[in-house]
């Protein structure tokens, strides 16, 4: 209690203790990520003494204990794990593991049980960067870990589940074959949770050719690369994976009957998509050039979804169009793709069909508005854009040309639809570096047109 006693008498750090501990008293967890950013911000670990940071520790550990201040107590290890020194992290990181796993297997408020698994995901990724640390948590914490989470229902847990490939632990005992195969069937466990989750979801809205194992031809797994700090390989079931993505991408908002709970599927449908770009983006960073064999299947991904979330055409200016999130997320993935892929990813070498629909997608985006854009001779460009031409009169100020030449002022933003223009254009211009000599001559000569 001295040492504790001694780092809170600290005029500017008792004050900022005092104010970070009484606005938790509050029970506001939506203030906390702000919160706890200006309490770092003010640098309190790098000036303080081993006494005074052990003098934290104690006060962490005594809220810890204590049902009544258990949140305060989990708001200050957080900030504990990101600030503290190596040997001071190495020396109690073990007895927070523990702490922090009674918390999350406890009856303690949502709040409380959130945090904890955020700080316990901050402590496996720096146990990670210790060998001896990770490889002690790796053997002796892993199962107990897992049974840990595998309770919960939450994206952060999601996420520290992720961490725990890194340690080096097993989830079976034994020798490197046998950790090895443990995470790969963690990994299927997963997917078939993941496709479970799809039947219910798109329960009558599924035909015959979506099924899991019809999307790709290829049944090959491939290891992860060297990124995983992992000592021991662990195979990715690529197939399996491709099909769940293939399988979530195939249903459209034209398949689903909106009677019933129908529309409420239907409301979330963009997230769906969206939340399934993500785990290809993630497959890509993991595998890079080697889904390079499945380059005609991503190709018919990406138009196919830009295709499905076409927004109608542009009905006022300065006005978001719909399904962005979704497109800037398919754009994000596919300049992931060029950049990992190189010209063997083929975007527009692949299906005439399936190139022809991409570009036109992406110069429609990338255009200030659909109707500024002349068609080509393409009749998937004529669909999409428009060949209206831009009134001489658009300004910033979105001031809007009448019938009788007369002008007048609408609400809108100048801003609107930016973050789909600029993805398009960062995936378009990874197109032209990574492949623009296999462009056609009319491919470059409509892009410098427009």
């Amino acid at each position: 209690m001295a040492l504790t006693a001694a780092w809170m008498h600290g005029p500017s750090n008792m004050r900022l203790t005092e104010g970070l501990v009484s606005v938790l008293k509050e029970q506001r967890p939506e203030y906390l990520p702000a919160l706890l950013a200006n309490y770092r911000e003010h640098g309190v670990f790098s000036t303080q003494s081993t006494g005074a940071v052990g003098g934290l520790v104690g006060l962490s550990n005594a809220k810890l204990g204590n049902s009544k201040t258990k949140f305060e107590g989990l708001c200050l290890l957080s900030v504990l794990v990101k600030d503290s020194s190596s040997d001071v992290f190495q020396q109690h990181s073990l007895s927070w593991l523990r702490s922090l796993q009674q918390v999350i297997q406890s009856q303690d408020p949502l709040p409380s049980v959130q945090l904890a698994v955020g700080v316990l995901q901050d402590l496996l990724q720096y146990s990670s960067q210790l060998p001896e640390l990770a490889r002690e948590v790796g053997l002796n914490s892993v199962l107990g870990i897992l049974t840990s989470l595998l309770v919960l229902r939450s994206e952060v847990a999601c996420e520290c589940y992720g961490r725990l490939t890194r340690l080096g632990g097993v989830v079976e005992r034994g020798g490197g074959g046998c950790r090895a195969e443990g995470w790969t069937n963690q990994l299927h466990c997963l997917l078939a949770s993941a496709n479970a989750i799809l039947a219910k979801l798109y329960q009558g809205s599924e035909s015959e050719g979506t099924t899991p194992s019809s999307c790709c031809s290829y049944n090959t797994d491939t290891e992860l690369p060297a990124w995983l700090s992992n000592i021991h390989s662990v195979r990715l079931p690529v197939q399996q994976v491709l099909n769940l993505v293939c399988r979530a991408l195939a249903v459209s908002s034209k398949s689903i009957n909106v009677t019933g709970d129908g529309c409420v599927r239907l409301l979330v449908l963009p997230a769906i998509h969206k939340d399934t770009l993500q785990v290809l983006h993630a497959l890509i960073t993991a595998l890079g050039s080697g889904l390079v064999q499945y380059s005609s299947v991503l190709q018919r991904l990406f138009s196919q979804t830009l295709s499905a979330w076409t927004p109608l055409p542009e009905t006022s200016l300065g006005q978001q169009r719909a399904f962005s999130a979704v497109r800037v997320s398919l754009y994000r993935t596919l300049e992931l793709w060029v950049r990992v892929g190189g010209a063997s990813a083929s975007v527009f070498q692949g299906s005439p069909t399936h190139s022809e629909l991409l570009l036109a997608h992406l110069l429609g985006d990338i255009t200030p508005g659909a109707d500024s854009v002349r068609p080509s001779n393409s009749p998937q460009l004529r669909d999409l854009v428009s060949s209206k031409p831009c009134p001489k009169s658009r300004k910033p100020g979105l001031a809007v040309s009448g019938g009788g030449g007369a002008s007048f002022q609408r609400k809108g933003d100048s801003l609107a639809n930016q973050d789909t223009c600029l993805s398009a254009l960062r995936a378009l211009r990874q197109v032209i570096l990574t492949s623009g000599s296999l462009l056609k001559e009319d491919i470059h000569i409509y892009i410098l047109v427009i």
